[in-house]
């Protein structure tokens, strides 16, 4: 059986529009000093975003790293079509759930998060939001659980 791993964040009740989590960022610089490529690890605001096929990195961020692009992509929003720089990145989710050299997209960026979390990542698991008792939580559990759920059973 695979090694099950999972988390809950409560949503604040004054956050309800969006589910914001903390997250471990890890990005490949290159650092004279230590002649070549050394991994930084730094802590994020990510914002959990199932509408979003890819996941993405603020413009701010990017600036901050000084991290240069793998490539770049053709990206598809309410604006149009447009051109989006894409780095590669390592995520550390709550309960020390890894995805390693995640292609990310750059994006403006939003106030309170600097990343976001999309489909490709969500998809590889399971997630629920729940309303008990007036409290938003977010649930998220990596592999996918054996049997789907279905409130209407």
């Amino acid at each position: 059986m695979a090694d099950v791993k999972a988390f809950t964040v409560q949503v604040p009740k004054n956050h309800r529009h969006a589910v914001v989590i903390e997250i471990k960022v890890a990005l490949s610089v290159n650092i004279a000093e230590f002649s070549g490529m050394t991994k930084i690890e730094f802590a994020a605001r990510a914002l959990i975003d199932t509408g979003a096929n890819r996941s993405c990195m603020s413009r701010r961020l990017v600036s901050v790293c000084n991290i240069a692009p793998i490539s770049y992509m053709s990206v598809r929003s309410a604006q149009g079509i447009s051109e989006a720089n894409v780095y590669s990145v390592d995520f550390t989710l709550p309960s020390e759930i890894h995805f390693r050299n995640i292609p990310v997209m750059e994006f403006s960026g939003g106030s309170d998060f600097d990343v976001i979390i999309g489909m490709d990542i969500l998809s590889k698991g399971d997630i629920a939001i729940t309303n008990a008792e007036n409290q938003m939580l977010f649930s998220m559990r990596i592999p996918s659980a054996d049997k789907h759920i279905d409130f209407t059973k």
